[in-house]
């Protein structure tokens, strides 16, 4: 039962185990927020994620552990 913002906007509910994905195509930051810890892991495509004006780039992937 935690409930997910992004960008102040309530998205899902989620149990134990249950994962949100979400596809963005731009390049804004958004703020995740949850009234419980959660884990966010946010993967980057190569291409134009890495906004090289050519498209060029290599695949990244970036893991938020809650704190203790």
């Amino acid at each position: 039962n935690s409930n997910i913002f992004i960008d102040g906007n309530l998205v899902a509910i989620l149990n134990e185990g249950e994962v949100l994905k979400s596809s963005e195509s731009s390049n804004n930051s958004l703020c995740i927020q949850s009234d419980k810890k959660i884990s966010v892991s946010q993967l980057m495509r190569s291409g134009g994620c890495n906004g090289h004006p050519n498209n060029l780039g290599n695949p990244s992937m970036i893991s938020v552990l809650p704190s203790t």
